[in-house]
């Protein structure tokens, strides 16, 4: 399937979420999907389902909206996801969705994947992560993101998939914001609190891909190639994301996200690439 038939598959899961209260009802009916997601969860699907291959018994979705792991638990019937996040709030979001939508074939792990021999070798067919491997601190001077992508191939079983989107950038850089948004470690630096990182091309490789011992079977890139702002620091998104834009716009959402960003296969295509996916493989010989 291509984006769009994704897109319309993911808008139904979301219509069938129950929330307490009004304002949560609301804002399902009018934004039941963030600006940037509109796209960037339907790419992410386009390129799992491509690759993902029959028989998958089991799948890990480390820290992706929890929107995409229901999603994922629904069109994949007859196989187990398990949803890993040490976020907390997050794995009780993500509980909260699974009873609401009768998902038995998810369950939900408070984990650090960081943290090494979480799950036998070869425990997985496939695994998915939206947007969380940047969001990795750092632990004791080695790359946080670099451990989790190696002990992610670990568990993957040979001839598995790892399919993940990040932000990315022509010149990569670190985000910081003034408080924790993820208060679990709080690296701080200037007062400030690390957010995220954007991979460029060489951090890309050398963070993640290089690490990871697997093979690359595909990327796409997707650009803000008609926002008025070069600077990767202005983003659409981030304008898009205050508490009553969404009511407002967020119906207008998958029509600005498709006017505003364009994807390819070669990020220098792009005038202001923004968001890097990346499907690889485990080597059968491993």
């Amino acid at each position: 399937m291509k984006e769009r038939e994704h897109w319309l598959q993911l808008l139904r899961t979301a219509r069938r979420q129950r929330f307490q209260g009004w304002k949560a009802k609301l804002r399902q009916w009018l934004c039941p999907v963030d600006y940037l997601r509109t796209r960037e969860i339907p790419i992410l699907l386009e390129l799992f389902t491509r690759h993902q291959g029959s028989n998958l018994k089991k799948v890990l979705d480390v820290g992706s909206p929890q929107l995409l792991t229901c999603h994922l638990a629904r069109i994949l019937t007859g196989t187990e996801v398990t949803y890993a996040n040490l976020f907390l709030p997050e794995v009780d979001d993500l509980r909260m969705r699974q009873s609401a939508l009768g998902l038995d074939n998810l369950s939900a792990l408070q984990v650090d994947v960081r943290q090494a021999d979480l799950w036998p070798e070869a425990s997985f067919d496939a695994v998915i992560s939206c947007s969380v491997l940047e969001h990795i601190q750092d632990r004791a001077g080695v790359a946080g993101d670099t451990l989790a992508i190696q002990n992610l191939a670990t568990c993957l079983r040979p001839g598995g998939l790892l399919a993940f989107s990040v932000p990315f950038s022509r010149i990569g850089f670190d985000e910081f914001v003034e408080n924790p948004v993820y208060a679990v470690e709080g690296e701080q630096t200037d007062s400030r609190c690390f957010f995220q990182r954007f991979y460029d091309a060489q951090t890309i490789e050398t963070r993640l891909i290089q690490p990871s011992g697997l093979e690359v079977l595909e990327k796409v890139f997707l650009g803000e190639e008609r926002y008025q702002y070069d600077s990767p620091h202005d983003r659409l998104a981030s304008r898009l994301a205050g508490r009553w834009t969404p009511l407002i716009l967020g119906p207008l959402f998958p029509w600005i996200a498709h006017q505003v960003m364009l994807r390819a296969d070669d990020w220098q295509k792009l005038r202001k690439p923004y968001l890097a996916f990346y499907v690889l493989s485990k080597p059968q010989s491993r």
